[in-house]
């Protein structure tokens, strides 16, 4: 894929605006990391993105895909490098997300999604979190929850990356 300015600047576009930032700097990417317009590419920074095919580029291939469609604009979404390279082929297919239960933003739809199209039976799948919402949807699915005793979940404070963006702000 050719890498222009034109097509940075329309997958930027694509992220979450976040209110009180400057859009044209900073962005959320689709699971909220904060990504920096002027990281692209930049795997050493906390802020660095890349352009991501939603639906990974490798699966496309094998069914055969042209690479114009395999890139066009409607498949990519900018993504901070860390997300991005854990993601990597890994993604529910396509038709999971026309049920309007599920949305491709959201990444505990990308959670629930991800368990209910692996390999493993619904019955070996246990979702723990401290969050009700996402454990809602397990149970709505049929998957195994607990909810995590308070003792273990970690205390509410800012990541390093809003520490910085902070600072940034000031």
């Amino acid at each position: 894929m050719d890498i222009t300015e034109r097509l940075k600047r329309e997958v930027w576009e694509k992220g979450r605006v976040v209110p009180n930032f400057d859009p044209a700097k900073y962005r959320k990417d689709a699971c909220g990391a904060w990504i920096s317009w002027i990281r692209y590419g930049d795997k050493h920074s906390p802020y660095g993105w890349q352009i991501d095919h939603i639906y990974p580029e490798a699966k496309l291939k094998l069914r055969r895909l042209d690479q114009e469609s395999i890139d066009d604009i409607r498949n990519l979404q900018p993504m901070h490098w860390r997300k991005n390279k854990s993601k990597g082929a890994d993604y529910p297919t396509a038709s999971a997300f026309n049920d309007e239960q599920f949305h491709k933003d959201i990444c505990d739809d990308w959670i629930i999604l991800s368990a209910l199209y692996s390999s493993y039976p619904k019955s070996d799948v246990i979702i723990v979190s401290g969050d009700n919402g996402i454990l809602l949807k397990a149970k709505n699915h049929g998957l195994g929850y607990f909810l995590m005793p308070d003792s273990l979940v970690l205390a509410e404070e800012p990541s390093d990356e809003e520490r910085e963006i902070r600072q940034l702000k000031q």
